[in-house]
C-alpha cells in the first residue's frame, strides 16, 4: 500500500480526521485497545493544541533517549532489531514518544495542584495506606503459635519469618511489602489491617489455603506524599478522559 493510500481520511473523532495511517498505528500499540487508544490520542492531542501546548525536538530526544536506555537499547542496532520485533518503524516510535510526552504536559494541566488537593479532601478514606511486612505459612497451628510468641514478646518477627515463612519472594526481606493502599488486596485481609483495633501484629489471616501474620510497620494513615499526589493526578485525568470520550463524536466515511 502506498504512503498517499494509508494516508487517507477514514473518518473522524470529535471533529479531528482519523487516517488509515493512524488506525493502523494504534493496532500495533500494546495494552488498550486500538479504538480506546485512538480516542485517548485524538483527544490528547487536540487539547494539547487548544492550550498550545507543544513537544520541543530536544523534549522529544530526551524522552527517545530515556525510553531506550531504561528498555537496555544501547546502540542503534539494538534499537533497530526491537523495533521490528514490535513491528514499529522509527517515526512510529518518535511519534509514541511524542504521544507520551503529550500525554504528560495535559494531564498537568487537567490535575493541578488545587485538583489535587480537592480530590485528596474528597476521597481522603480510601487514601489510606499502611506499611508492612509479612509471615506466610502453611499450618493453622503453627500461624497459632507463632502470632502468641510475638504477641509475648518472646521472638523477633524477622527471625520468625526468615525461619519459618514459606513466601520465598519476601523471606530474605524480613518478610517486607512496604506500602499498601486500600483496594491494593484482598478485602478479607484490608478489613483487618485497616481497622482501628489493629495492632502491631495482625492475624493469622486465611486467605487461598494459606495463613498470613502481618506486622504493622506503619499503621493506616493518609497524608498528601508523592506517592498519593500521582495517584489523585492519574484519577483526576482517566476520570476526565473518561468523561471526554462519552462526549466524543465519530463519524466513518468509509
Amino acid at each position: 500500500m502506498t504512503s498517499k493510500q494509508s494516508s487517507v481520511v477514514i473518518g473522524s473523532i470529535d471533529g479531528v480526521d482519523l487516517t488509515l495511517d493512524e488506525l493502523m498505528f494504534q493496532i500495533k500499540q500494546p495494552g488498550q485497545t486500538a479504538l480506546q487508544q485512538l480516542f485517548s490520542t485524538k483527544i490528547i492531542r487536540k487539547t494539547a493544541s487548544k492550550n498550545n501546548i507543544t513537544v520541543s525536538v530536544n523534549e522529544l530526544q530526551q524522552a527517545a533517549d530515556d525510553y531506550r536506555r531504561a528498555a537496555g537499547l544501547h546502540s542503534s542496532e539494538m534499537t533497530q532489531k526491537w523495533l521490528e520485533s514490535v513491528q514499529l518503524t522509527l517515526d512510529d516510535f518518535e511519534k509514541m514518544i511524542e504521544d507520551q510526552l503529550l500525554q504528560k504536559k495535559v494531564m498537568d494541566i487537567i490535575a493541578s495542584d488545587e485538583a489535587i488537593q480537592k480530590e485528596y479532601v474528597d476521597n481522603r478514606l480510601k487514601l489510606e495506606f499502611v506499611k508492612i511486612a509479612h509471615l506466610v505459612l502453611a499450618d493453622q497451628n503453627l500461624a497459632n503459635e507463632l502470632k502468641a510468641q510475638l504477641d509475648d514478646g518472646e521472638e523477633l518477627f524477622c527471625e520468625l519469618v526468615q525461619h519459618h515463612s514459606i513466601d520465598l519472594t519476601t523471606k530474605d526481606q524480613c518478610g517486607f511489602i512496604g506500602i499498601i493502599y486500600r483496594g491494593m488486596i484482598p478485602a478479607k485481609i484490608e478489613n483487618e489491617l485497616f481497622s482501628d483495633k489493629a495492632g502491631e501484629y495482625v492475624g493469622p489471616i486465611e486467605y487461598n489455603g494459606k495463613f498470613y501474620i502481618y506486622k504493622l510497620l506503619c499503621p493506616k494513615k493518609s497524608e498528601l506524599d508523592d506517592t498519593t499526589k500521582s495517584i489523585c493526578k492519574q484519577r483526576i485525568y482517566q476520570e476526565w478522559l473518561k468523561q471526554r470520550i462519552s462526549e466524543t463524536k465519530i463519524q466513518l466515511t468509509v
